[in-house]
């Protein structure tokens, strides 16, 4: 349950924003309600739809009515607010950018104070430079070209090392950004070592190389650390996140501070991870063959 005082009035809501019986007292006139988006009361009744940019919401569902034009492989196409509205406030479905090297860049709602963005995106920063330039307000059609697969990838799928420093995520959550959220910000594979190691991806046979002091913030299936162990991948648990240092692969050290990640890892360690002395198929046939180099 969740409420909000308006100069215009005082409303309490259920869990996804469905207007609870007689405990609303709203002017007529007034366009918003739960979680800011504007109202569309001809719809579906009063406070059971709302629009905003690039979303249709029914707060009696919890879920968007239209399929969110962004492909997010975690979640339902239909799911709004990483399915945690109370925590996440994001009126337009806005997202955050950070560039390849790291550096906070900025986000589509042009630091609107208060705002929560589903999404962090990576872009080059001469990319953005020339599609922002010195635009305040982000219409349609610029924000459908940042978003373009040409122009950025969403952190969650880019399969690069990144070094997101602490004090980017620190401008990241003050922008908006839930960057504690497993969806969102998980660092899956953290390099901490001085060497250059090898992940399958949770998708896919082509390894990915981490410079050492960067992270991957997108899932994987095994990691190939040939300093720790060689001719050997380790296989790593879904929904586990892995630290390598000089002397070990860690698969019990959770990356964000989420709760519910924690007891993933806890389960996932004694599930299915742990080091393959050969190929299970011959999807793992190239990070094996990273494997042997030192």
């Amino acid at each position: 349950m969740s409420a909000q005082d308006y100069p215009t009035g005082t409303t309490l809501w259920l869990s996804f924003g469905w207007l609870q019986p007689n405990r609303k007292w709203n002017n007529p006139s007034y366009r918003y309600g739960f979680n800011s988006q504007e109202k569309v009361d001809e719809i579906s009744g009063t406070g059971n739809h709302y629009t905003a940019m690039f979303w249709e919401y029914d707060s009696r569902l919890g879920r968007r009515r239209n399929i969110d034009p962004v492909d997010k492989p975690w979640e339902s196409s239909y799911a709004a607010f990483l399915g945690n509205p109370i925590r996440v406030i994001d009126p337009n479905g806005d997202d955050g950018y950070v560039d390849e090297d790291g550096n906070y860049l900025g986000n589509e709602g042009a630091n609107k104070e208060g705002e929560s963005y589903q999404t962090v995106r990576v872009i080059q920063k001469d990319k953005w430079t020339s599609l922002v330039g010195d635009n305040t307000e982000f219409s349609e059609d610029l924000i459908t070209d940042l978003r373009s697969s040409d122009n950025s990838t969403e952190l969650s799928s880019y399969y690069k090392g990144i070094n997101i420093s602490s004090d980017v995520k620190k401008q990241l959550k003050e922008s908006g950004v839930a960057v504690n959220y497993v969806s969102v910000m998980t660092e899956w594979v953290r390099n901490e070592s001085d060497n250059t190691i090898f992940v399958k991806p949770e998708e896919g046979s082509e390894p990915v190389e981490i410079k050492p002091n960067t992270s991957l913030y997108a899932p994987i299936d095994g990691v190939a650390a040939p300093h720790v162990k060689k001719d050997q991948v380790y296989k790593v648990s879904d929904g586990l996140t892995t630290k390598v240092t000089n002397k070990e692969v860690d698969p019990s050290v959770l990356l964000t501070d989420d709760g519910i990640g924690v007891l993933k890892a806890t389960l996932g360690y004694w599930i299915k991870a742990g080091w393959l002395e050969k190929a299970p198929d011959s999807g793992w046939d190239k990070i094996f063959e990273k494997s042997k180099s030192k």
